[in-house]
């Protein structure tokens, strides 16, 4: 590259001629030149001013890569634009962005990479499965869009080769739903729809249309909520001292949390205590191992394990503490949603529903350190429920601070 110190070369610098870039030596006959004497020509270098180490090109790599790749790509093209402005999850938005590119691998892919693998639909039989049949063509995909488009005009929605269909389907000038709505929703519905097809292929698994629309429907309703909320208004956030606090005596206060390694494997913990004459009274703790599964999945088992323990124990009054938000709404909502959670999010609705008192809050993870220890610690213990009847000697001191009232600060929306 070039070395350029005040205003003379040094050594090397680039020739950028036409559609070539080059590196070569700079001619002995113009190593003490000015560079500044280049600019006489149409085609020299162009400075930005001064700074303390000098003056330097504008010529940069992205402009470099830019010439190179001409040919290759638009970098006007809103296909780029269109997956990373969607409104949602970075896992979907990256996921758009594969299929902007083609890059699912699907059976036809994989066929056309010289694998030695059959490129017909294994679901349907069709003879190509390539991105689109998966995402729109399939008749059990495209039976999940009828049931998202109901009462729409959907006459042109099958019509359209991938890149056209994935480009009218993300503008906010799509009139299905009402502009960003139907983008939330597409860009979930053929995310869940290559997960459902993975389901199938390696598991055998079915969903039922239905259900998988009602999956679709909950999940963009949890992103457009998550889109409209402060949290994301740009709010000011103000310094708050957060801590674990003790219950009032008869209470019980149950703390839960889950932990999830780079493996993929997730387990969950959590601990009940009271509070008496100024020191909390260890009352049971436990872990889960529960191998490889979601995060709110192995949430909502902790949280199950610990209403079932706290009932087994015979405590009337238990005052509940996960760190986790959409674990909260999904127990407290009156309307239970139609997904892989539903069974366990019931069954943990039951345990609510019996006679004891129970309250459900929110807490701050620097505030539940004392349930993410166990939830941690799950991972030296073989899959299952594991008790602990007294506590663990790791454990001493971070339950001493909580009873002590140590706190951390942290930035909080007031």
């Amino acid at each position: 590259m070039a070395l350029i110190c005040g205003n003379l070369w040094v050594e090397f610098g680039i020739m950028l001629i036409g559609d070539y870039v080059g590196m070569l030596p700079i001619p002995l006959d113009l190593s003490n030149f000015d560079v500044n004497y280049f600019n006489l020509s149409p085609f020299g270098w162009k400075w930005r001013r001064p700074s303390l180490l000098g003056s330097f090109i504008t010529r940069t790599v992205k402009s470099a890569y830019n010439l190179l790749a001409q040919s290759q790509w638009n970098d006007r093209d809103n296909f780029w634009w269109l997956a990373w402005s969607w409104k949602g999850p970075q896992s979907v938005k990256i996921f758009i962005w594969l299929v902007f590119h083609n890059r699912l691998k699907t059976r036809g892919e994989l066929a056309s990479r010289h694998l030695n693998i059959d490129s017909s639909c294994e679901r349907c039989g069709y003879g190509l499965e390539n991105t689109i049949h998966v995402l729109r063509d399939c008749p059990f995909s495209k039976a999940v869009w009828f049931w998202l488009l109901r009462g729409h005009n959907h006459q042109h929605f099958f019509e359209a080769n991938l890149a056209g269909w994935m480009s009218k389907n993300l503008q906010d000038s799509n009139n299905f739903l009402g502009g960003n709505l139907w983008r939330v929703t597409f860009g979930i519905a053929i995310w869940r729809l290559w997960f459902r097809h993975n389901q199938f292929i390696f598991t055998k698994a079915f969903w039922a249309n239905n259900n998988i629309t009602m999956d679709i429907k909950v999940r963009t309703a949890e992103i457009q909520r998550s889109n409209l909320c402060s949290l994301t208004a740009g709010m000011a956030r103000v310094e708050r001292w957060i801590g674990w606090t003790a219950p009032l005596w008869p209470w019980v206060k149950l703390n839960t949390d889950g932990a999830k390694k780079s493996s993929g494997n997730v387990g969950v913990g959590g601990l009940i205590c009271d509070y008496r004459g100024n020191r909390g009274i260890w009352q049971a703790g436990y872990n889960v191992n529960l191998g490889v599964c979601s995060v709110t999945s192995a949430e909502l088992w902790g949280l199950f394990h610990g209403l079932s323990i706290a009932w087994q124990y015979g405590f009337c009054r238990v005052q509940v503490e996960i760190d986790s938000k959409c674990v909260m709404q999904l127990v407290s909502s009156s309307n239970t949603p139609v997904n892989e959670h539903f069974t366990l999010i019931q069954a943990i609705k039951n345990l609510l529903r019996r006679d004891w008192l129970i309250k459900v809050d929110h807490i701050y993870r620097k505030a539940n350190v004392a349930a993410d220890f166990p939830a941690s610690y799950s991972f030296s213990f073989p899959l299952g429920l594991h008790y602990f009847q007294s506590i663990p000697s790791n454990m001493i001191n971070i339950l001493n601070n909580d009873v002590y009232g140590v706190a951390h600060s942290h930035l909080v929306l007031p």
